[in-house]
C-alpha cells in the first residue's frame, strides 16, 4: 500500500503542475507534464497488477491505460501544433476508443463467461442510444461537430458502451466487488470529463479555466481509480 500511496501522491503533484501550466498556456512543457501524470497511473496499475496477480484482466486494464496515455499526448499536441489539429484529434479519439475496447474485453473475458447474454448486449444498446443522443443534441448544447461528427459518434459509442459494461459488471457482482464498483465510478467520471471536453472542443466560450480544470480533475481521478482498482482484486 505504501508504494501505491507514493505513486498517488506523485500523480497529484504532477497533475497540479500540469493544470497550472495548462491554464497559463498550451506548450510542449504542458504536454510533457500531462504525459508524466499519465505515466504515473500506468505505473500504479503495473505495480498493483504485480502484487495482486490480476492476470489477463490486469493486462487488459494496463493496455487500456497505455493507449489512454497515447490519447492524452495526441490531444495535447493538437494545441501545441494547431496546424496539425485534425490528425492529432483523430489519433486521440481512436486511441481512447481502443482503450475502452481493452477495458470491455478485460471484463467480458474474465467475468462474463457464464453471465446471461443481456449483460453483454445491453451495454452496447446503452452506448448506441447515448451516442445518437449526443449527436442529436448538437444544436441544443450549442456544439458544432462539423467534419468531426462521425468520429465523435463512433467514440461516443465505445465510451458509453464501456460505461454500460462497468454498470453490468457491478450489477453482476451485486455491488459487492470493490474493483467493479471502482471501475463503474471511474468510467462515469470519465464520461462526464469527456462531455466537458466536447464543449471545450466543439463549443463556444466553454474553454474557461473552470472547464479545463474540471475536465482534467475528473479525467485523472477516473484513470487513477481504474489503475488502483487492481489493488483490490
Amino acid at each position: 500500500m505504501f508504494v501505491c500511496i507514493i505513486l498517488l501522491g506523485l500523480g497529484l503533484m504532477s497533475l497540479t503542475l500540469f493544470i497550472i501550466e495548462k491554464v497559463r498556456k498550451y506548450s510542449v512543457k504542458e504536454t510533457l507534464l500531462k504525459a508524466t501524470t499519465s505515466a504515473l497511473f500506468i505505473a500504479l496499475a503495473v505495480y498493483c497488477n504485480y502484487i495482486k496477480g490480476a492476470g489477463s484482466y490486469g493486462m487488459f486494464v494496463i493496455l487500456g491505460l497505455v493507449v489512454g496515455m497515447l490519447g492524452d499526448i495526441f490531444l495535447e499536441l493538437k494545441y501545441v501544433y494547431p496546424e496539425h489539429d485534425k490528425p492529432y484529434s483523430y489519433a486521440g479519439f481512436i486511441m481512447f476508443a481502443i482503450g475502452h475496447v481493452f477495458y470491455m474485453l478485460g471484463i467480458f473475458l474474465n467475468y462474463f463467461k457464464e453471465a446471461h447474454f443481456l449483460y453483454i448486449l445491453l451495454p452496447f444498446v446503452f452506448g448506441a442510444i447515448m451516442a445518437v443522443a449526443i449527436i442529436l443534441l448538437e444544436k441544443p448544447l450549442k456544439l458544432k461537430y462539423a467534419d468531426m461528427k462521425w468520429i465523435s459518434l463512433g467514440y461516443a459509442l465505445f465510451l458509453f458502451s464501456s460505461v454500460g459494461t462497468t454498470i453490468s459488471f457491478a450489477i453482476l457482482t451485486q455491488f459487492q466487488y470493490v474493483p467493479a464498483i471502482m471501475f463503474m465510478g471511474a468510467l462515469i467520471f470519465f464520461a462526464v470529463s469527456d462531455l466537458i471536453l466536447s464543449g471545450t472542443y466543439f463549443g463556444v466560450g466553454k474553454d474557461k479555466p473552470f472547464d479545463l480544470i474540471s475536465n482534467c480533475v475528473l479525467y485523472y481521478v477516473a484513470q487513477f481509480a481504474i489503475a488502483f482498482s487492481l489493488f483490490f482484486i
